[in-house]
């Protein structure tokens, strides 16, 4: 089943709920994003989505002024650095080729400054290092 080639939860969720489309235009489109990126795979290797969660939540929950733990940290730090290395890789393929999902991508915020300072600052899922504060 396609669900089990999903890298992510949200997404094999989402290839369980395809259902058929009856707008033409709407298969088409579609259908012309599904061969980009197999064009894209399939050409220059995909990017690695290993360790990347659905950090939506967290981010909710960080905007409201909630604490996080070490491993929600560790998380949106992966996730950042994920999406970091997923919009460079594109760039790095051949950014003259033009294709159906390059909105996709354009769309992807980096934050290394983010990354670089959760990295630095946590030794592990329980333990901070020693340089964690500023203070």
């Amino acid at each position: 089943m396609l669900s089990k080639e999903a890298a992510l939860e949200d997404s094999a969720n989402l290839c369980r709920e395809i259902v058929p489309s009856l707008n033409f235009y709407q298969v088409e489109h579609l259908q012309k994003c599904t061969y980009s990126a197999y064009q894209l795979m399939g050409s220059f290797s995909a990017p690695n989505f290993s360790g990347a969660v659905n950090i939506k939540s967290l981010l909710k929950k960080a905007d409201v002024g909630s604490c996080l733990t070490i491993k929600e940290l560790l998380d949106i730090a992966t996730t950042f650095k994920i999406i970091r290395n997923v919009k460079t890789w594109r760039k790095e393929i051949n950014a003259e080729i033009e294709t159906d999902i390059d909105e996709l991508f354009e769309v992807l915020t980096i934050n290394k400054y983010f990354e670089d300072k959760v990295f630095a600052s946590i030794k592990n899922e329980t333990e901070l290092n020693d340089n964690a504060s500023d203070r």
